[in-house]
């Protein structure tokens, strides 16, 4: 009987303890050992010299390494040249799908698709049909016009750019359908007493809709900043943060630095946790921004 009481009182945390217990091995786990790592000096060409403790050592080296100012700064870019581009795509879809439309339903589960493909896959198709010097189908189609294509991967000004595309390629459909959301869960007279008001489209969206819409929105923004400051795997088949670094973003280097540079997996745990870091604070500001 007293089995049988406790169990009913704590079958709920009973059932929650596998997902508990997974959390904790994929999440937890690794981020404190990272914090660990971080402290420490180890070098995975060089196991012989085992870990050493050095305290900030590994942090205050990343303030004066040229590579890791050049990563915030490419990151820096990347995101805001995304987060641009997905925003104003995506609630230009939103709003063009926004009305009664024959085949919405179908128009809308066309473009999830590239949603469901996987970034390296994306990767891929991108570097080889879209972006080849040679046979990409945006210096074919450039050929029609008569100018001439270039490497779009293989030069540093039109790397990060192609980076760009790809990845508001795929992720424009998530902030369009977000939008879709928000624009069809918000009241309806709003928008009839700016009509008899008179007011402009231009007047009603800035005004009306994306008030309303914003907050929804703003959740969505704040998945896709995490999102695009710790992406890896797009650059890493298209570029792998060349030509030289023009696409090394602070993800890139700080996997270099572990697995492929020096092997030093203690300065390369220091560099991620500063861009956890930054995550951190990037979404703080957004969610005080938000709520004022």
């Amino acid at each position: 009987m007293v089995w049988k009481g406790w169990k009913e009182r704590n079958i709920g945390y009973l059932l929650l303890l596998p997902a508990l217990v997974s959390l904790f091995g994929v999440f937890v786990y690794p981020i404190f050992y990272c914090i660990f790592l971080s402290f420490n000096e180890q070098y995975l060409t060089k196991p012989y010299l085992g870990m050493q403790f050095v305290g900030l050592a590994n942090y205050l080296r990343s303030i004066f390494d040229a590579r890791v100012l050049n990563g915030i700064q490419l990151t820096a870019i990347l995101v805001s040249g995304i987060l641009i581009g997905e925003l104003l795509l995506g609630i230009g879809i939103a709003l063009l799908l926004d009305r009664e439309l024959k085949g919405k339903v179908i128009f809308r589960s066309i473009i999830l698709i590239p949603m469901v493909v996987t970034p390296v896959v994306t990767g891929l198709s991108f570097r080889t049909l879209m972006f080849h010097g040679d046979f990409g189908m945006i210096n074919y189609f450039l050929s029609l016009v008569g100018i001439r294509g270039i490497g779009w991967l293989a030069d540093p000004v039109t790397a990060l750019p192609a980076i760009m595309l790809t990845d508001i390629w795929q992720w424009t459909p998530y902030m369009a359908l977000v939008g879709l959301a928000a624009l069809e869960s918000m009241p309806r007279d709003p928008l009839e007493a700016a009509k008899i008001d008179g007011a402009s489209r231009l007047q009603t969206f800035m005004y009306v809709i994306l008030p309303s819409i914003w907050p929804v929105l703003a959740v969505a923004v704040i998945f896709r900043i995490i999102d695009s400051i710790q992406i890896f795997d797009i650059i890493y088949v298209m570029t792998s943060g060349g030509p030289g670094i023009a696409t090394e973003t602070l993800n890139m280097y700080a996997y270099k630095v572990g697995f492929v540079l020096s092997g030093e997996v203690t300065y390369a745990a220091a560099i991620a946790m500063e861009l956890v870091l930054i995550v951190i604070v990037v979404t703080l500001v957004i969610r005080r921004f938000v709520r004022t």
